[in-house]
C-alpha cells in the first residue's frame, strides 16, 4: 500500500516510539514515489544524528507531519495498550 500523505525534502517529520511515547524530530532527506504515492522516504534525525530510510506506509502510523499529530496518536495508542 502506498501512502499519499504529502511530504518533501526539507520537511520536518516526527517519529513516535510506540513503546515509550517519545517523539523524535527529523528532517525528510529523500522521498521515493511508486504508483502515485510515497513508497519510501529517508530521515535525518536532529538530536541523535541517525539517518535511515522507511517504508511509505509508516506515515500516519509512527511518522507524522506535525508534533501535534504525533502527540494525538500517542494519546490514542496509549489508551488502547
Amino acid at each position: 500500500m502506498v501512502n499519499r500523505i504529502p511530504i518533501k525534502k526539507g520537511d520536518a517529520i516526527f517519529y513516535l516510539d510506540d513503546d515509550s511515547g517519545e517523539i523524535e524530530e527529523g528532517i525528510v532527506n529523500t522521498v521515493h514515489y511508486k504508483n502515485g504515492g510515497i513508497d519510501s522516504f529517508s530521515v535525518d534525525f536532529k538530536d541523535s544524528g541517525d539517518f535511515d530510510e522507511f517504508c511509505g506506509h509508516t506515515l500516519g502510523d509512527c511518522f507524522f507531519t506535525s508534533m501535534e499529530s504525533a502527540q494525538a496518536a500517542w494519546m490514542v495508542k496509549s489508551r488502547k495498550g
